[in-house]
């Protein structure tokens, strides 16, 4: 064996040959490291700074046109709920250019839809037609779920209505829940009727992997969004994202001969603060016009309500 011999200098320039090596090595990984860090950090905070502002439409129930129509919701919302309709006609005359106008304005969609199969259109074809528009966000497949059935029935009707539509897309799918127990635990009619709306039911569904955005419906007569959420988030709000819902419209012809007034329209904007304050993604208001519920009145002339929201949503905007 020939062993070699080194100098005393040259053991020292090796040495600090290394030392220089791990040190740059060290400060490309930390540079990395906060580059990434940087990146995840602003990534997060776009999109925990988006709050969604919703509002119902129905494609072919506008007050003047669709595009008029889109550029206003658009002043007073971030978002969509479509009713995706059960017909193909009605689907490429009114569906395919309300979710064209929605990108165009920079609407994120909803697509409703909460049949397997309805009319001559069926889920799978929403999905794979629809689904992948870069408007649409999500799916929402049932309106007040848990009326008239147990809930082992809604976790079966879920699970066929994830199961289409994962065979397809992994945009979220939504559900609208009455969640009664937060403020009518001991109410017989609910624990009757609405057994599928309990919070042992909902525990179930989410538990199973069944939701992604769990969108609650406070019945304000009984109990107020504040009081609601905080606790809805405590219990859900690791597993699943949750919105409120809540009526943003009156019915009537105009704002003022439906009996609106200054206060009723500060208990909606309050609405979507008090879902924002309590860790919601988002407010869905019912409705933009549908079944005689409108925000505008019905000749589309502009009135408190509208503007309200409007200014609503400036000020839930500027909160990042």
């Amino acid at each position: 064996m020939v062993r070699r011999v080194t100098s005393p200098k040259m053991r020292l320039i090796s040495k600090s040959s290394r030392c220089a090596r791990k040190i740059a090595f060290l400060l490309f990984v930390l540079s990395f490291l906060d580059a990434g860090q940087s990146n995840i950090s602003r990534y997060a905070t776009a999109q925990a700074g988006e709050f969604l502002v919703a509002v119902l439409v129905q494609p072919n129930y506008y007050f003047r046109t669709a595009q008029h129509d889109v550029a206003l919701i658009s002043k007073m919302a971030n978002a969509i709920f479509v009713q995706a309709g059960k017909y193909k006609s009605y689907q490429q005359k009114y569906l395919k250019p309300t979710l064209d106008l929605a990108q165009q304005y920079q609407l994120k969609v909803f697509l409703e839809y909460y049949a397997i199969q309805d009319g001559d259109t069926n889920l799978e074809t929403l999905v794979t037609q629809f689904g992948s528009h870069p408007a649409v966000l999500g799916f929402k497949v049932m309106d007040e779920l848990g009326g008239g059935h147990d809930a082992a029935y809604w976790a079966n009707f879920l699970k066929q209505r994830r199961d289409i539509i994962r065979a397809h897309s992994d945009k979220p799918i939504l559900v609208d829940i009455i969640p009664w127990s937060f403020w009518a635990a001991d109410n017989a009619w609910y624990k009757v009727n609405y057994q599928g709306a309990s919070s042992e039911a909902i525990d179930r569904y989410i538990s199973s992997g069944l939701i992604d955005i769990l969108i609650l419906s406070v019945d304000v007569r009984y109990a107020t969004i504040s009081r609601v959420l905080p606790e809805a988030e405590g219990r859900w709000g690791r597993q699943v994202k949750i919105m409120s819902r809540t009526s943003g419209s009156f019915k009537g012809e105009t704002y003022e001969g439906a009996g609106m007034s200054a206060e009723k329209v500060r208990l909606v904007t309050q609405a979507a603060i008090d879902a924002r304050s309590a860790g919601a993604i988002g407010i869905y208001y019912y409705a933009w016009q549908h079944d005689g519920y409108r925000i505008l009145n019905r000749d589309g002339s502009s009135n408190p309500l509208y503007e309200a929201l409007v200014d609503n949503f400036k000020l839930l905007q500027s909160v990042r």
